[in-house]
């Protein structure tokens, strides 16, 4: 059989390479002994059809076809995509935030992997690029991790400091980000960037839209159990103590103390006071600052603030909120 060609769209000319259309297959999910298996019936085709030249468009189709027959409708979803990006005019930078322990990395790996983008970045990495350079002494925040950055803030005119720290972390972050994305645009590279600093409003998308396609995320988990799963799984692949997440977890998710299962010896006498609170059957419990709760419970007490509101019975709502903890 003569060597089968594929011709692009400018008229250019390659052989048809199984390792290639391969390689192409396994980033849309396709496990590599398949992906070689529908290569070989892709080939077994155009060998029938006495092919000896196929239009770049065409093979795609084929390979379209021949996934949707086998039912891998999401990897031809996959394969299709991967192969449109790289025809766009402008490179795409996929931006990938939410809190600490929310499978950022995880995604942006996978996502990478999908669509062929091998500049996976995360801003951890931007933040410490920035360390060498900006001291401590000199910017306190930025050498805290992002749901600590506040207690370096020392001014009293500070009202909430863990959300003002973490604000100037990410507005600094974001400046070497932006840098980074401008190379991109230079070099037209795509890429997917991730972390807790990729913040709506702080990047200046407006001065790269013209230039760039961004697509930007915000991942959250909404279970505080599972949230801290996630630190423990991902200690199998780093060095990251997931105890020093977990004891945070409250601060990470932004609510009040409100887990007592932790050691306490390593909480101040007020900390350690608060968790008795909260251990108390008695003690009437607040979502005003955004206090966990199972989500059937939260129901309970959205229902019982709605009544409250439509028949005024201060007593009924009280003792309906008191039996919920008791």
């Amino acid at each position: 059989m003569n060597e089968i060609y594929v011709v692009k769209k400018g008229g250019e000319k390659y052989p048809f390479s199984r390792g290639i259309m391969s390689r192409s297959l396994t980033r849309a999910g396709i496990s590599v002994e398949g992906s070689y298996d529908i290569v070989r019936a892709i080939k077994n085709e155009l060998e029938k059809m006495n092919k000896k030249e196929i239009k770049s468009n065409e093979l795609v189709k084929m390979i379209s076809s021949e996934l949707e027959k086998r039912g891998r409708l999401l990897e031809e979803k996959y394969f299709r995509v991967s192969r449109h990006l790289k025809f766009f005019q402008k490179p795409i930078f996929i931006l990938i935030g939410g809190g600490s322990g929310v499978g950022k990395s995880t995604v942006s790996s996978a996502i990478g992997h999908r669509l062929g983008i091998n500049r996976v970045i995360g801003t951890d990495t931007i933040r410490e690029i920035m360390r060498s350079i900006l001291t401590s002494n000199l910017i306190p925040t930025l050498h805290e991790s992002s749901f600590k950055a506040g207690e370096k803030i020392q001014t009293s005119l500070v009202q909430d400091k863990l959300v003002y720290g973490f604000e100037q972390q990410v507005s600094l972050v974001n400046e070497g980000l932006f840098s980074v994305v401008k190379r991109g645009i230079k070099e037209g590279l795509n890429m997917v960037i991730n972390g807790v600093h990729i913040v709506p409003g702080f990047l200046k998308e407006k001065l790269i839209k013209d230039k760039g396609l961004v697509f930007q995320y915000i991942l959250d988990v909404p279970d505080t159990e599972d949230h801290i799963k996630n630190f423990y799984s991902r200690e199998e692949d780093s060095l990251r103590d997931p105890q020093k997440y977990i004891k945070e977890i409250n601060q990470i998710r932004g609510s009040i103390p409100a887990r007592t299962d932790i050691i306490k010896g390593d909480f101040d006498m007020y900390q350690i006071e608060a968790m008795l609170d909260y251990s108390r059957k008695d003690l009437l419990p607040s979502v005003a600052h955004g206090l966990y709760f199972p989500e059937d419970t939260t129901h309970k007490i959205n229902e019982i603030f709605l009544n409250l509101l439509e028949d005024g019975d201060i007593e009924k709502a009280q003792l309906e909120l008191k039996s919920i903890v008791t």
